[in-house]
């Protein structure tokens, strides 16, 4: 009785450090000593001899390290299982972000190809207005240089057409 009694108060540090750690591996712990109280307690009434309590303990001993090797492996599978969820659910992650930055880069470089498109025909469209003018210009100029009768009309005629040039030059 006072044997089991000191190895209960000099297991209980090692087994409560196991249960914080694990309390799978806490309770294999726990279960291990309380056999052993039992072959103890067989021991002292006689149903067993002490080379039964040897093996007992032994085999108590042995089964308890393959417990805990199952936990343990366990344990690190599991382990491996949710690093290698969380390196699919990375990389499925890193994948979307690509795929979601390569739209926006076509998104962007269609949208660059519409500016560029608007610009090239707004500068076409300027062009034409230019030319337009710079003809109407000339159009104005040589009816008015048909109606002039004299030298002066006609230098009338060549300060008008400068005049157009000069405002269709502050048009751009």
């Amino acid at each position: 009785s006072l044997w089991v009694e000191e190895q209960k108060r000099c297991s209980a540090p090692g087994i409560a450090y196991h249960k914080s750690r694990s309390a799978e591996i806490g309770a294999l712990y726990d279960q291990a000593y309380s056999e052993m109280y039992i072959s103890a307690a067989d021991l002292y009434q006689g149903k067993i001899t002490y080379g039964d309590f040897a093996k007992a303990g032994v085999r108590r001993h042995q089964e308890l390290k393959e417990r805990i090797s199952v936990v343990v492996t366990r344990f690190f599978e599991q382990k491996a299982e949710r690093e290698r969820q969380e390196t699919i659910a990375r990389e499925q992650k890193e994948q979307q972000q690509r795929a979601l930055a390569e739209r926006e880069q076509q998104r962007r470089e269609q949208a660059q190809r519409e500016a560029d498109y608007l610009n090239q025909r707004n500068l076409a469209i300027y062009q034409q207005q230019q030319q337009q003018r710079s003809q109407s210009c000339e159009i104005s100029r040589q009816q008015c240089l048909n109606r002039a009768r004299d030298i002066y009309m006609q230098n009338a005629c060549q300060m008008e057409s400068a005049g157009c040039g000069i405002a269709n030059s502050m048009m751009r």
